[in-house]
């Protein structure tokens, strides 16, 4: 093979292979509903995100159990497509939250995390779905 034939393979493999990522879909939050309300298994590293309530009004929660139990419950929520923005309470603490939900079709559900508290910049990846309702 020349020397010309070397790079070209390589930039046309490098082009392949980035092609192959998987691009998130941007379900709304009643969509994630009806594939699971229930997400992860409720470990350290795969927590239990639950997506509860009727299509009307949506609540959340997150939980894991480590050394310890550790829940998460939002209030005073809001849902927009496949954002969550709410509040949660730590002790007598309570902490403004947005969650973004992405679903990919190989890896499951991430959420990327950001406001305040503990939850801040979380990011949680590859939940996938639990018992449905």
């Amino acid at each position: 093979m020349n020397k010309k034939g070397v790079p070209l393979l390589v930039l046309l493999a490098v082009l392949l292979l980035a092609g192959c990522e998987e691009k998130p879909m941007y379900l709304s939050i009643p969509e994630l509903r009806a594939m699971s309300i229930l997400w992860g298994e409720g470990t350290a590293n795969k927590p239990s995100f639950t997506i509860h309530g009727d299509p009307d009004i949506y609540g959340a929660s997150l939980s894991w159990s480590d050394s310890g139990t550790s829940d998460f419950s939002l209030s005073d929520f809001s849902f927009s497509e496949n954002v969550i923005t709410g509040k949660y309470l730590v002790n007598t603490k309570e902490y403004s939250i947005t969650i973004a939900a992405m679903y990919y079709e190989k890896t499951g559900l991430n959420l990327l995390f950001s406001g305040e508290g503990p939850l801040a910049s979380l990011t949680i990846k590859g939940l996938q779905p639990g018992t449905p309702e």
